[in-house]
């Protein structure tokens, strides 16, 4: 803070950038878990009386107006980096491929995963729509990483047990330790309904599962074709009911035929998703999306993400599935969206963890997508 210092402060970490996101886009009731809130953190939460979160009583109140006075503050240090910036050294030269960010963290209570009890007792009285998990690839083999991810499954069972009608996701991120990657594909994963990933995170769990040589296929030539083989694999490796991959240029949902939300559903969640995405990579926010006309409306899909398709639809002999993104493979359902790219983005950061929950909240409720299709 004393060196550094930043240009920008903004909601960092997946849950509060996805309460956000929902929040804005209308949700009736977003909960939204934090261990810690002290009133910088607490600014960060939109102006949203439908976004709630625990107060130093334990009682649900609009996230944005705790102060916590007495928790730890904890900082995600991000630093963007765009397409064409270019770093010399040693006498070489290097232009960078495309915008991304790195992200550094003092972040100790969710290095060992602490749960918030009062946000725990009240939300099994809740019933609940949706449950959106992560925040496991923070933790390493040799804090008892794993023991911890064990802490976790009695939380999530009494959530199934109370909102039994619930859609779970896991929304999973760079873990860098591989024994806690493990533990997530095969404690967490077998509990929830749907996972999202992007294309390192794919080939992340191709190297956990046995698929090391389709991951380095992958790592080399990270196309629509070998991801969905990717994604092949894994569903078959996890039997995770739905897997959505954010990739550059496209959207892919594979899913169990007769899954509870439609594939004509779920291509309007990711048209929403691609269309917010945008939108906020454009503006650098999500706070106005759902009350004033998006950036993104109206502007065409990439290039990039039609050519994808059209592999894609090649490769499965599915030629219909360029006009209409959608096609049955074997026995599942299949769909794919192009999207909408922005050159010189102002931010990136949760571009994943909008995606996902806007992909799947937006396409289970006609009520999220009208105020967007509307305009």
């Amino acid at each position: 803070m004393q060196k550094v210092g930043y240009n920008r402060l903004q909601m960092g970490g997946q849950a509060g950038i996805v309460g956000n996101v929902l929040a804005a886009c209308g949700i009736q009731k977003v909960y939204v878990h934090t261990n810690s809130l002290p009133q910088k953190q607490a600014e960060q939460f939109l102006k949203l009386d439908n976004l709630l979160s625990f107060d130093e009583n334990g009682k649900p109140v609009p996230a944005y107006t705790i102060n916590r006075a007495d928790d730890v503050p904890l900082i995600h240090w991000i630093i963007e980096f765009d397409k064409g910036d270019v770093f010399k050294y040693l006498g070489h030269t290097s232009v960078c491929p495309k915008s991304n960010r790195f992200i550094a963290t003092y972040d100790p209570l969710n290095l060992s995963l602490t749960i918030n009890k009062a946000f725990v007792d009240d939300i099994k009285n809740q019933k609940l729509d949706y449950i959106v998990l992560s925040g496991f690839h923070a933790l390493t083999i040799n804090t008892g990483g794993v023991k911890i991810i064990n802490k976790a499954f009695p939380v999530i069972e009494e959530w199934r047990k109370y909102s039994p009608n619930a859609i779970i996701h896991l929304e999973l991120a760079s873990t860098q330790d591989i024994a806690i990657r493990k533990a997530i594909i095969n404690k967490i994963v077998p509990k929830v309904d749907s996972i999202g990933v992007n294309e390192r995170e794919t080939i992340d769990v191709l190297e956990v599962i046995g698929e090391e040589e389709l991951a380095r296929l992958c790592e080399n030539e990270p196309n629509s074709v070998n991801l969905f083989k990717a994604l092949l694999k894994i569903k078959e490796k996890t039997k995770c009911s739905r897997i959505q991959l954010h990739m550059f240029g496209l959207y892919i949902t594979i899913q169990n035929s007769c899954y509870r939300i439609t594939p004509e559903n779920n291509r309007k969640g990711m048209v929403l998703a691609s269309s917010v995405a945008a939108h906020k990579a454009k503006t650098g926010t999500t706070d106005n999306c759902a009350s004033e006309p998006m950036w993104s409306l109206g502007r065409s899909v990439s290039d990039v993400g039609l050519e994808e398709l059209r592999a894609l639809s090649k490769y499965l002999k599915r030629p219909k599935m360029m006009k209409t993104g959608i096609a049955e493979y074997a026995d599942l359902e299949i769909i794919a969206v192009p999207t909408i790219l922005v050159d010189n983005p102002l931010t990136l950061v949760g571009m994943g963890d909008t995606i996902s929950s806007i992909s799947l909240v937006g396409s289970f409720d006609e009520k999220i997508r009208s105020p967007f299709l509307n305009k």
